[in-house]
């Protein structure tokens, strides 16, 4: 059986095409693409690109939007794009007889489990509590959250739109912060700093508190610019506009925390995170993460893990793929 499964992002889309064994499920991988998702207008031309008239059985994408379930259809307006998905409509167009959306930080807490021990890395080792809840949160584009409930001796993964809760700073750098983007954003959410274009916006604060010192700096507007300065000069202003991401990460990390009491595990995923690990294992992160005087024995007791394997949201909607077609299976 051959199966379609995709992670959707406002920057770049991964379509990949494999074949699951009916005797084992193991799936073997066919055809694989990246694709940077705003030069195609819809994402049917991309998928058409893609596909080729390949025939396909079923199809799992990971949308990163909110997915909306109407009867026996799910529609979603992708976040930072202008696509909209709609399963019947791709079923359709490309006669596939099974399609799901789901959203793409509930198909990375699917992906967990996938994961090897090596694409871990512990931010706060502690013991896992099994049939617990789990959260997961992840910069990139936007900011993701989604948590997991244990339910008939199974995790279920629901996602959120948490990463647009309002901005909260926790020291006076962070209040003139605040200060600095309300000139140009009203309301401010954790996105807005908390992604590609939020490591832009705490550079550029930074830069403009350097402007007085006959400013030494250069003017950046590239996130991967400023986190490549960072990694090799922590001290830079990059490093500090870093650092400080770093900081308001771990404190949002932390109301997720107290949201979800995740015992088994709150997870940060994304590519972010893990292009500039440094940032998030020297102790940096966690302080940030601890800092609620009144729950810090609770959060102490958490185990906090970096995701290094940047397609694990690919590996849930394999996941989720799998489960589609036996079910489909089932019902023919």
């Amino acid at each position: 059986m051959n199966i379609l499964v995709a992670d959707i992002g406002g920057t770049k889309t991964c379509l990949s095409l494999i074949r699951i064994k009916d005797s084992t499920q193991e799936h073997q991988s066919i055809k694989k693409e990246y694709y940077v998702s705003n030069q195609y207008q819809r994402f049917d031309l991309l998928l058409k690109t893609f596909l080729n008239d390949q025939p396909i059985e079923a199809a799992c994408l990971a949308v990163a939007g909110p997915v909306t379930q109407n009867r026996q259809v799910q529609t979603s307006e992708i976040t930072n794009l202008p696509w909209k998905l709609n399963t019947r409509h791709i079923s359709q167009q490309f006669n596939i007889p099974n399609v799901a959306l789901v959203n793409d930080f509930a198909a990375t807490a699917y992906g967990i489990d996938a994961l090897k021990k090596t694409e871990l890395i512990d931010i706060q080792a502690n013991t896992h509590k099994p049939a617990s809840q789990k959260a997961i949160i992840g910069a990139g584009t936007g900011l993701g959250q989604a948590f997991m409930i244990w339910n008939n001796n199974a995790y279920n993964a629901y996602s959120t739109e948490g990463g647009h809760v309002d901005f909260a700073p926790t020291d006076q750098q962070q209040r003139e912060l605040l200060e600095f983007l309300t000139h140009s954003t009203t309301p401010i959410s954790y996105e807005h700093l908390l992604s590609g274009n939020g490591i832009v916006r705490i550079y550029s604060f930074l830069h403009q508190l350097a402007m007085p010192r006959q400013n030494p700096y250069p003017r950046l507007d590239s996130a991967d610019e400023i986190s490549q300065i960072a990694l090799a000069d922590a001290s830079s202003l990059a490093g500090q506009a870093m650092k400080l991401f770093v900081r308001i990460y771990g404190a949002q990390a932390g109301n997720l925390a107290l949201n979800t009491l995740p015992y088994d595990g709150i997870y940060i995923a994304g590519g972010i995170a893990a292009k500039n690990s440094p940032f998030f294992t020297d102790g940096n992160f966690l302080d940030a993460f601890l800092n609620k005087p009144k729950m810090q024995q609770i959060l102490k007791s958490i185990p906090v893990k970096l995701i290094m394997n940047q397609e694990v949201g690919l590996l849930g909607a394999i996941k989720q793929a799998k489960l589609l077609s036996s079910g489909s299976k089932k019902n023919g």
